[in-house]
């Protein structure tokens, strides 16, 4: 007789404990590790990575970091060489070198220069730029700060945010808008949760790590800034410093007339001892700017020597793009809301 009546029976018995075993092993198990896994992932990357909307900054920069932190020594050790061309402060003659030319002559052509170059950048509707400063503040130099810089003349208005350093950060200002202070967002995780907060731009917090307020920024006021010093340098009777043009200098890929400023004594000018100067040949206008303090102990440095341990800031700007149709909506606060 077949018995195809018992085949059913034992495989109900047969499969019934297999599927106790398999139960426990489902599916639900490995879905909740995933899941919390996934959890884990997307918190890492959304804490630690900055997001950056299409089209909200500007374009992509081809920026040598490493060579633009070394800039520091390699304009340094320029400064240092050169000083031995000539020590007459009152000489209005080149030196040996026909791309040097030193004295009041060498004063004077810097001071023609630069207003010459702020009457030209002033035409410009606004720029963007790659801007990196580093500063003595409170004793401790800081690390070299590199951020986007947009910047239009009228209303002045500057956005900035920062790509190293305080990475993520965005500061915003508009002369006579938001009461006339500065928006700052914290960048970072942290960024994501604080609110933009308001900034007396002059203040003891705006300047907390600055040297210089804000409205100080940019070229053409970096080039009035310099230009006042010449002006009264020029002005007085005496020449109480040295000065040296050197027309055959290279800052990043661009053509620059190098100036090197000396003062004689503290009391000449108590905030700078020396400055090197890198003003573009095209434009005339300040591509990078390093200002030297008095040595403050008794050891007698000299030299290369001397700028590495006094030097207090170092300003400079690249891929300065110009023409650029910058608008209100720039600089709206609604940019730091992305």
């Amino acid at each position: 007789m077949c018995n195809l009546h018992n085949k059913p029976r034992k495989t109900k018995y047969m499969l019934k404990p297999l599927a106790k075993k398999i139960k426990p092993c489902s599916c639900r198990g490995y879905n909740c590790y995933a899941i919390i896994l996934s959890l884990f992932v997307f918190g890492f990357v959304y804490a630690n990575i900055d997001p950056v909307p299409a089209g909200s900054d500007a374009e992509p920069i081809n920026l040598n970091l490493a060579q633009l932190a070394n800039s520091s020594h390699q304009l340094i050790q320029t400064a240092s060489i050169s000083n031995s061309g000539s020590s007459n402060n009152d000489d209005d003659t080149e030196t040996g070198s026909s791309n040097v030319m030193t004295g009041r002559t060498a004063l004077l052509m810097n001071k023609l220069m630069l207003e010459e170059g702020i009457r030209k950048f002033e035409k410009h509707h606004g720029y963007t730029t790659t801007f990196i400063k580093q500063e003595l503040i409170d004793g401790v130099m800081s690390e070299n700060q590199v951020m986007n810089l947009k910047l239009m003349h009228a209303p002045f208005s500057v956005y900035m945010k920062w790509l190293v350093g305080d990475k993520g950060q965005e500061v915003l200002y508009v002369a006579g808008q938001n009461d006339n202070k500065m928006i700052v967002k914290v960048g970072g995780a942290k960024g994501r949760f604080i609110p933009p907060i308001k900034l007396n731009p002059t203040g003891s917090t705006a300047l907390k790590k600055s040297r210089h307020p804000i409205t100080n920024i940019g070229l053409v006021n970096q080039s009035k800034k310099i230009l006042s010093y010449r002006i009264k340098e020029l002005t007085n009777g005496e020449m109480e410093l040295k000065c040296q043009m050197h027309s055959d200098q290279m800052f990043e890929d661009r053509e620059c007339y190098c100036f090197i400023i000396e003062y004689n004594h503290k009391d000449v000018s108590p905030p700078y001892r020396k400055s090197v100067i890198y003003l573009d040949k095209e434009w005339l206008v300040p591509l990078c700017t390093k200002n030297f303090n008095w040595p403050s102990g008794s050891e007698k440095l000299t030299g290369i020597e001397l700028d590495q341990q006094t030097m207090i800031e170092a300003y400079s700007y690249s891929n300065i793009k110009m023409n650029t149709r910058l608008a209100g909506a720039d600089f709206s606060r609604k940019i730091l809301k992305r």
